[in-house]
């Protein structure tokens, strides 16, 4: 089951997306020629159109980069590891951790003993 997390503003814009579209069944956003789900690229297309208009240049952003971007978000202001892992759809909280740039040390908030003597040494000198 997929799970995706709206602003409360983008939700109300959605609803009224769904009722102009015909209360689409299966997907959110269906191409006009064929009625199944957006094409990735057509998808593509359209979250390149709203960050050119947000001022971002295209070539470096991407929705997977948004995707990346939410979850260091959450991270960042408190959000649990699993709970993000769960947003995420991943199976393995190592995955969430690559998408995070995490490695388990930093994590857990693991200091290295060594670090924490070195650390007393160079305050004695």
């Amino acid at each position: 089951m997929d799970i995706h997390c709206f602003p409360d503003h983008l939700v109300a814009r959605l609803r009224e997306f769904y009722i102009l579209e015909s209360r689409p069944k299966v997907y959110l956003f269906t191409s006009k020629q064929t009625g199944r789900a957006m094409h990735p690229r057509s998808m593509q297309l359209v979250v390149n159109s709203a960050m050119e208009k947000a001022g971002f240049k295209t070539s470096k952003y991407t929705a997977h980069t948004l995707r990346h971007s939410f979850a260091t978000h959450l991270f960042n202001s408190g959000t649990n590891l699993h709970v993000i892992k769960t947003l995420l759809g991943h199976s393995k909280i190592e995955t969430t951790m690559i998408y995070l740039h995490l490695q388990k040390h930093t994590q857990l908030g693991i200091i290295s003993p060594l670090d924490q003597l070195f650390q007393r040494g160079t305050k004695s000198n």
